[in-house]
């Protein structure tokens, strides 16, 4: 029987496996420029085409969990977004009062000045903190444009250890999106994890994804969402235009 580190791990892995790109994306809108109607438009979106979920900023989380009750779509928001050097606490402030909001998964940045001091307890214990006060499915951030091989591999490799269920690789606000490498040395990190513990994991491939070509090499480079602002786009095999999330 195959472990996943949380339940809705399952359903990712079920619509990997068919190929179903629209049930792979995070349908993500957090643009500080947003309205409630570019949030209302994105569920309705999402409603429509099947997505996973949408991914938006903490004070929509509540609109977005109204406009799709039901439909099966789930919600998820950002925390310590964009920059992660928010406390702990903040953190996890951020993520319970999301949860009561109505959001179902939580993306948050690490702390990337402890990353680059080696502060890896510091590391370990924020996911730990985070994941046992959200009490949902979380995923950690690690703005992979800034960190060379060896510090995503550690760094899958710790946050996994310490009960997250998923690992992303962007913010879509850093130097660049998500690469195929990343997403490779994610997995391969992984999977050292699971082949130890027997618990499978999912990956997060964001930013940068703009035509469906390139969506379905994320995907059997070993991603298991796709975060993208431009969804409907990849699902139609059509382009999505320079500098979209």
């Amino acid at each position: 029987m195959t472990l996943f580190a949380h339940p809705a791990l399952a359903a990712d892995a079920a619509s990997r496996d068919a190929k179903n790109l629209a049930a792979l994306i995070d349908s993500t809108a957090l643009k500080s420029s947003l309205r409630d109607s570019d949030i209302a438009g994105l569920c309705q979106e999402a409603r429509t085409l099947g997505f996973r979920a949408v991914c938006v900023p903490p004070c929509y989380v509540a609109q977005a969990a109204k406009a799709l009750a039901g439909s099966g779509v789930r919600v998820c928001t950002v925390v310590g977004f964009p920059n992660g050097y928010s406390t702990t606490a903040t953190k996890c402030a951020e993520a319970v009062e999301a949860i009561a909001c109505g959001a179902h998964e939580i993306d948050f940045v690490q702390n990337l000045t402890w990353v680059k001091a080696g502060a890896r307890e510091k590391l370990a214990d924020e996911t730990r903190r985070i994941v046992a006060c959200a009490g949902a499915l979380v995923k950690v951030i690690l703005e992979t444009s800034l960190l060379d091989a060896n510090e995503i591999t550690w760094c899958t490799t710790l946050h996994a250890e310490a009960g997250v269920h998923i690992v992303k690789t962007s913010t879509g606000f850093g130097t660049r999106g998500a690469s195929e490498d990343d997403v490779r040395i994610i997995a391969s990190a992984l999977a050292a994890v699971t082949a130890r513990t027997g618990v499978c994991y999912g990956i997060k491939a964001s930013g940068g994804v703009r035509t469906r070509a390139e969506a379905l090499r994320f995907v059997e480079a070993g991603a298991t969402r796709l975060g993208t602002s431009s969804g409907a786009i990849l699902v139609s095999g059509g382009s999505a235009p320079a500098g979209s999330y």
